[in-house]
């Protein structure tokens, strides 16, 4: 009989270590994680998550549905479940784009964002 509770309560505690790591490492009990970044993929949708207020989100917004993709504002308040979930997230979807782009993806992506920027703070200036 104590055989039974020895395992049990062996079972138990690597359940429960198990459990938080996974949720505290690698966000996967938060809506978004590595296998619903999987699932997105796989049904066409191509997002990627942003936590916290961007600058100028439509000027991301405006590149991003050009090259296929859109945003999805989490918004400000994460905890580091959420921020975990996301990064492997949108690890998996800048994956997916760097395949279905080319190399040099991110760098013409990133440009294009910092040109229109530019653009509309000398707009804003005159």
């Amino acid at each position: 009989m104590k055989k039974v509770y020895k395992y049990g309560l062996g079972f138990l505690i690597f359940f429960v270590v198990s459990y938080f790591l996974l949720r505290n490492l690698y966000g996967l009990f938060t809506p978004y994680n590595s296998f619903t970044a999987e699932r997105d993929l796989q049904n066409g949708i191509v997002q990627k998550i942003v936590v916290g207020d961007p600058y100028m989100p439509e000027v991301y917004d405006m590149v991003a549905n050009k090259y296929g993709f859109s945003y999805v504002y989490a918004g400000c308040l994460a905890t580091n479940e959420l921020l975990n979930g996301t990064r492997y997230y949108n690890e998996k979807v800048s994956d997916f784009l760097l395949n279905k782009h080319g190399e040099g993806f991110s760098v013409k992506y990133n440009q294009e964002i910092d040109s229109l920027i530019n653009l509309r703070i000398s707009q804003d200036e005159l």
